[in-house]
């Protein structure tokens, strides 16, 4: 015989052996005995079903699709009170919709409506005066110029 036939042979043996248990090192395993069975028609010790572990879907956040504000109203608010931003591209999904900011302070209530609009509770820190609201999503920024008043 030649060596490479040797070669192949042996490879296949020690294949088997590993696969009917002989070659093989216990191995300690997490799963209950209900997951696991012999199957003795190879002459296996054990095999293991493994139920598939469930990945959770990343959200599909396009990047060519910068948003776009058409219109904020009120355009003139006091801290407190409910805005409504229009527009474009905000996110397919509300995972999508990074923040919203007015001035430099981020609104923590933020309701997703859909791709266009938006509902947002301006912030009680936020500074009377001409500022920009900014809304961040996964195709990156827009900003609108709002009025603050001071909060009487």
């Amino acid at each position: 015989m030649h060596k490479r036939s040797l070669f192949m042979y042996a490879t296949v043996f020690f294949a088997v052996l590993t696969i009917i248990g002989m070659g093989s090192v216990p191995v300690q395993s997490e799963m209950s005995s209900s997951e696991a069975y012999v199957d003795k028609n190879i002459g296996a010790k054990e095999i293991f079903v493994v139920k598939p572990i469930l990945v959770k879907e990343e959200p599909i956040c396009s990047p060519n699709k910068r948003p776009h504000i058409d219109a904020v109203e009120p355009d003139e608010v006091k801290p407190g009170d409910k805005m409504i931003v229009t527009g474009r591209f905000f996110g397919e999904k509300k995972e999508c919709l990074y923040k919203v900011i007015i001035g430099s302070e981020e609104a923590k209530n933020l309701t997703y409506i859909n791709e266009q609009k938006v509902e947002v509770i301006v912030p009680d820190s936020a500074r009377p005066g001409m500022t920009f609201l900014n809304i961040q999503s996964g195709g990156g920024a827009a900003r609108s110029a709002i009025l603050v008043q001071r909060a009487q």
